[in-house]
């Protein structure tokens, strides 16, 4: 196989590996104090479906002006950014399990994790990895 590929191909395999092997936190009282201000990328699961490789959301921090804290806690569970309302987890479950928003939140505390990784590489890099992420996990609400 061309050289390059390769190296390519085996840096992301290494960054999706140690972001499923990155400890799993529920959507609790204690996420958003844990979550960190620098920018990577994320898994959100079903507690019981990631063990048979089932994601519900995966993606990368983007832009977020708090890095993962603002893209998993503020813009995913809180639904804090209208104007990307795709990214809203509670607004995905409500949808998906027919839930009013209170009832919603509480279902992804009491049935989701997330993991997380903060790459140590050059952002253009990680931005690779998460397309090479996506392709593999196939998360079934989209990214």
């Amino acid at each position: 196989m061309n050289q390059p590929l390769e190296r390519r191909r085996v840096q992301c395999s290494e960054i999706l590996e140690r972001l499923l092997a990155a400890p799993a936190h529920k959507f609790d009282d204690t996420l958003r104090s844990k979550l960190p201000l620098k920018h990577g990328i994320y898994a959100i699961a079903e507690s019981d479906g990631e063990s048979q490789g089932e994601y519900l959301h995966a993606g990368q921090s983007g832009t977020a002006k708090e890095g993962l804290k603002s893209r998993i806690w503020v813009q995913h569970y809180c639904g804090g950014d209208s104007r990307r309302g795709s990214s809203d987890l509670v607004q995905k479950v409500m949808d998906r399990q027919s839930l009013a928003r209170p009832d919603a939140k509480l279902w992804i505390r009491k049935n989701c994790i997330v993991r997380w990784l903060v790459p140590d590489m050059d952002i253009n890099d990680w931005r690779w990895a998460e397309h090479y992420m996506l392709s593999i996990l196939r998360p079934k609400w989209g990214r």
